[in-house]
């Protein structure tokens, strides 16, 4: 029950239980990384926020999450530059 009734106080600026606990660390790696997990995923998760794809591609690359709560293990980081990777690549291939 814990884990649940803390895994937004990022949204409050406090990021200590990512830093305390390894699990919470990679629960917010993985809760960030859905998005990137399919083009269209992504592609409607822009469209909420009233944006092109290649408007959210800019502002999800510069999300705080990857500065103030770096990812945490090697396979959420590979996940991560792969996925975004592969996203851009279709962002790029349909602008053509």
């Amino acid at each position: 029950m814990h884990y649940i009734s803390v895994h937004d106080n990022w949204l409050f600026g406090d990021d200590t239980p990512f830093k305390e606990c390894k699990e919470m660390a990679v629960f917010n790696d993985l809760d960030f990384l859905w998005v990137n997990a399919d083009i269209n995923i992504f592609k409607k998760m822009a469209a909420s926020m009233g944006l092109v794809p290649g408007e959210f591609y800019n502002l999800w690359v510069n999300d705080e999450k990857l500065t103030r709560r770096p990812f945490c293990c090697d396979y959420t980081i590979r996940v991560w530059e792969t996925s975004i990777r592969q996203i851009k690549q279709v962002l790029d291939a349909s602008s053509q």
